[in-house]
C-alpha cells in the first residue's frame, strides 16, 4: 500500500524548496519572456521575493512536503485569502 502524507516543512525543508523553485521559475522565464531587462535568475528571486518578503514566515502563506512512504515526492505552497475565505495553491 502506498501511504502519501502532507507534512509541514521547517525552515530548512522551505530553504530547498525555494532554492529549486527559484530555479525552474527562471527556466520558465527563459523560455517565455521575449523582453529581457534583467536574467532570468534575478527575475525570478525579485518576484518570488514579493511574494514572500519575510521567506519562510511570511504571513498567510504555509508550506509542505508530499512524502510517499517516507520519501519527497512534491510540495504544496498555499496562499491564504481571509477575505474571500478561500487558499491559493501556488
Amino acid at each position: 500500500m502506498i501511504l502519501q502524507r502532507l507534512c509541514q516543512m521547517n525552515e530548512d525543508e522551505f530553504n530547498v524548496y525555494l532554492e529549486e523553485k527559484q530555479k525552474r521559475y527562471a527556466v520558465t522565464l527563459e523560455e517565455n519572456t521575449f523582453e529581457v531587462t534583467e536574467s532570468a535568475t534575478a527575475q525570478a528571486k525579485k518576484q518570488l521575493m514579493r511574494f514572500l518578503p519575510n521567506g519562510f514566515y511570511t504571513e498567510l502563506h504555509e508550506f509542505f512536503s508530499i512524502k510517499n512512504d517516507g520519501s519527497l515526492c512534491g510540495y504544496v505552497w498555499l496562499k491564504i485569502d481571509q477575505k474571500k475565505q478561500k487558499c491559493i495553491s501556488l
